[in-house]
């Protein structure tokens, strides 16, 4: 099972920071997936949202 984790810039431009995931086909996918998500603008400042995510082998 890998976990992971995406960062939502204010540009809206997704990217995987963390420990690489070793398929680069869903790592795409999963920054293109998060990369459409919209958020209200936050009062003064920056904000976290946390979402977690497993990936585990299709059995």
């Amino acid at each position: 099972m890998e976990h992971g984790e995406t960062r939502l810039a204010r540009d809206t431009a997704a990217s995987p920071p963390g420990k690489p995931m070793p398929d680069k086909e869903v790592v795409r996918c999963v920054v293109a997936g998060f990369s459409g998500l919209k958020f209200p603008v936050p009062e003064g400042g920056r904000v976290n949202v946390v979402y977690p995510i497993a990936f585990a082998p299709h059995e």
